[in-house]
This record gives structure tokens, sequence and C-alpha cells, in this order.
């Protein structure tokens, strides 16, 4: 299989408590993302973080994962739902570090219902 090499940029003005920023895919997928500190932290007002993008990728690595495993079976998912949180844990030097996510899978396979939660330290 041929590795794809995925890119994002992200641009930063100001001060770490009072700048803005974007976030941009290489992809064109979306629209560019805005990022602040003071939304990463409280009300996200329609930015995205650091967090956020983990979950998202995360979730859509998870749910293609678990996909191809039951598929091996075969059983394929009628409705996989995957959720994915990552709070921003404090970093001992200032600032955020990720340590941990917590996910949950809702899924209906065949006749099966799958309802999970799991936590990643």
């Amino acid at each position: 299989m041929a590795t794809a090499i995925r890119r994002a940029d992200a641009h930063w003005h100001g001060a770490f408590t009072t700048g803005t920023g974007e976030v941009t895919l290489e992809s064109g997928a979306c629209e560019p993302l805005g990022i602040s500190w003071p939304e990463r932290v409280r009300d996200p007002n329609g930015q995205t973080s650091p967090e956020e993008l983990l979950a998202a990728a995360q979730a859509a690595c998870f749910a293609m994962a678990f996909t191809a495993v039951l598929g091996r079976e075969p059983h394929y998912p009628e409705r996989l739902d995957v959720n994915v949180a990552i709070p921003p844990d404090p970093a001992e030097h200032g600032g955020c570090k990720v340590r941990r996510s917590h996910i949950t899978v809702r899924a209906v396979v065949g006749k099966i219902t799958i309802d999970a939660t799991m936590t990643n330290p």
C-alpha cells in the first residue's frame, strides 16, 4: 500500500494568551479553522483546538479500523458512531498536554448492538 502524506499548516499572530491563528488543511477539505488560547480552554465560539483536531483524527481512524476488523468475519456495520473526547490537561510548564482520550462506540452490526466506552491513558 502506498503511503499518503497528509499536511496541515498553522499560522499564528500575537502573544500566547491574546493572539489568534488559523489551521489550514492541505487537502482543502474545509475552510481555514480559527484557533486561539481563550477558545481552546473555554467556549470554542466557532473555533477549533488541537484537542478537537486530534479527537476528529482518532474518531475517524478508530471507525475505519473497527470496520476493517469487523469485515474479517465478515460483518459490516449498518451503523457505527465513534465519539472521542480529549481534555486539555495542564502541562508542567504552562499550556496544555494531551494525556488521554475517552472513546465511546455505538454500532449496529447485523443483529448485534455494540455500546462500549474506553479511556486511553
